[in-house]
């Protein structure tokens, strides 16, 4: 997918938008917090079978060179998973405000949140 794609510009606005408030963020050298946020979306939604093997097949569509060891490096970052926390949170919250879930109307699920997952 072209990281400058209409399609992939609109999917990523919510979080474009949350971001913004983050407070967990920073300016770092290396590669931004954004960037970050980006591969880790791609990484989740590729086939990548491994960490190398989504690096090198991120890298033909990314804009800059990767480096493998500063991508694996911030990965034990303390504070990038609290970024990522944080991003989540707010997203939720604004998702949730758009639509009331259908399975709010159970009352066998009062007090229950309802998470979907692939088993992955």
């Amino acid at each position: 997918m072209s990281v400058t794609s209409a399609v992939r510009h609109q999917f990523l606005e919510p979080l474009r938008q949350v971001f913004s408030q983050v407070t967990a963020r920073r300016k770092w050298p290396v590669e931004s917090d954004w960037d970050w946020l980006l591969k880790g979306v791609d990484r989740v939604i590729g086939n990548g079978r491994g960490g190398r093997d989504f690096l090198q097949t991120f890298q033909m569509f990314w804009r800059q060179p990767m480096q493998v060891g500063p991508y694996f490096e911030t990965l034990a970052s303390d504070r990038r998973p609290a970024m990522v926390a944080e991003c989540s949170a707010r997203l939720r919250a604004r998702v949730d405000g758009l639509r009331v879930s259908p399975l709010a109307a159970l009352a066998a699920l009062a007090g229950f949140e309802v998470y979907a997952g692939d088993g992955h």
